[in-house]
This record gives C-alpha cells, sequence and structure tokens, in this order.
C-alpha cells in the first residue's frame, strides 16, 4: 500500500480509513493505519477489522480463523460499517 494522499482512490484502495474516517489524521496525529493516504487496500481493511474485533474483546481463536481467510468484499464492507459505527459510538 502507498502512503501517499491520493485522490480519487486507486483502484486497489478502495476503503475509506475506518480509524480517520478518511481524514488523514486522529488526534491531530497522522493516521496509524492509512499514514495519512486517507484510503487503505482490502487487506488492511480485513487487518483493522480483526484488530477492532479483538480489541473489543471478540475471541481469539475465532479472530486468528478469520485472519486465515480472505473476505468476500461485500462481507467486509459490511462488517466495516458496523465497526466503524461501534467505534464512533464507543
Amino acid at each position: 500500500m502507498s502512503n501517499i494522499p491520493l485522490a480519487p482512490p486507486p483502484e486497489t484502495a478502495n476503503w475509506q480509513c475506518p480509524e480517520c474516517g478518511g481524514t488523514g489524521s486522529v488526534n491531530q496525529e497522522i493516521c496509524p493505519v492509512c499514514l495519512g493516504a486517507k484510503w487503505i487496500d482490502s487487506p488492511a481493511a480485513a487487518k483493522w477489522l480483526l484488530d477492532f474485533m479483538e480489541s473489543e474483546g471478540g475471541r481469539t481463536a475465532e479472530i486468528e480463523q478469520l485472519r486465515k481467510e480472505e473476505p468476500d468484499p461485500l462481507t467486509l464492507a459490511v462488517c466495516l460499517g458496523v465497526c466503524a459505527a461501534i467505534k464512533l459510538g464507543a
């Protein structure tokens, strides 16, 4: 993944960063997930999703199993939306 801010996002980085909400920064610091690029690719989105689930108390064994699988893009989109909404509400 390139960490150079891009507009519009490239074909491979088609997910708005869920950590910073696409702003490129968190608490006036460069976002640790997208490194300021505002967009991330599918593997980075899946990693963020699983890390978030684990931080919220998800079962480690189940999360490790999911790490071995490549998520379906539609499933990833739904799960990212739900986790981002939970993060914003926390």
